[in-house]
């Protein structure tokens, strides 16, 4: 019974100390988005979401820069600048 109480104390630490550092964390448009947030779990799918997930930002950043390095070999190729 103790050690129930104890891994229920630590777990609550836990969250409040990542809650702490997410918040320290953001600006000040997205702390608005978050501060309700009861836990750490909550204020990460908040901002998740609110950046469009991670996923996607990656997959959408990796296009690009593809995209950029197709640009420049292309113009070296025809040798402009």
């Amino acid at each position: 019974m103790h050690r129930g109480r104890s891994t229920k104390r630590t777990r609550r630490r836990m969250t409040s100390l990542c809650s702490c550092m997410l918040h320290q964390c953001v600006d000040v448009a997205n702390f608005d988005k978050i501060a309700y947030a009861t836990t750490a779990k909550q204020t990460w799918e908040i901002l998740n979401k609110s950046h469009g997930g991670g996923e996607k930002v990656k997959k959408v950043r990796l296009q690009t820069l593809q995209r950029q390095n197709r640009e420049k070999r292309t113009k070296t190729s025809h040798g402009t600048w």
